[in-house]
């Protein structure tokens, strides 16, 4: 699935940036990250709770994923590399794995 968002607050790192997703179907969602690097033209990592989907369930306590987008040169110009670390499964408790079941 695409994620398409809004931002409504701006990415700076060690703080919670949040947006609301416009997926259809997923609009009652707003996505929250916490940025945890920004090294311009080089860096770009973040941490989240991949499958909160459901605004009844506080996601706070379990475990986050950390994304990484990474720029590196290469022979034709740059390269983008994406890094989940790690893709954790669903959480028993959560709206996805319920619809997934």
């Amino acid at each position: 699935m695409v994620r398409r968002q809004a931002y409504v607050e701006p990415f700076q790192p060690g703080r919670v940036s949040r947006g609301q997703i416009t997926y259809p179907g997923y609009e009652h969602v707003t996505w929250e990250v916490t940025v945890q690097t920004m090294e311009l033209e080089r860096l770009f990592s973040f941490t989240w709770h991949p499958y909160a989907v459901d605004p009844a369930i506080d996601y706070s306590q379990e475990p986050t994923t950390l994304v990484e987008f990474r720029l590196e040169a290469c022979a034709t110009g740059s390269l983008l590399i994406v890094i989940p670390n790690p893709v954790l499964p669903p959480s028993p408790r959560s709206a996805a794995s319920r619809h997934t079941a």
